[in-house]
């Protein structure tokens, strides 16, 4: 586990069904995320919706980052679902 100023990698990639050993491969575990979704002009909205997702963990008291892994799912053009991995049974 990590936090906002840790260190962590970028990796671009796309959803497959099988893995092919032509390409390196990683698998994004399940677990709690919360899922910040936004509509609009890229790259513009990419940059929102990330300030979004840090103003909301500011002030939140129910969820907290487990900083381990986030993602972003773009569902076309202007739409994109940033998904952020948090901890379970916060703040009870």
């Amino acid at each position: 586990m990590s936090h906002a100023s840790g260190q962590y990698s970028v990796t671009a990639g796309v959803s497959v069904s099988k893995a092919s050993p032509a390409f390196d491969s990683i698998e994004v575990s399940g677990g709690p995320y919360l899922v910040f979704e936004t509509k609009g002009p890229m790259p513009q909205i990419v940059i929102e919706n990330r300030a979004r997702v840090w103003s909301f963990f500011e002030t939140s008291k129910e969820f907290k980052r487990s900083f381990t892994i986030d993602f972003e799912v773009y569902r076309g053009p202007d739409e994109v679902a940033i998904h952020i991995a948090v901890e379970v049974d916060v703040g009870t």
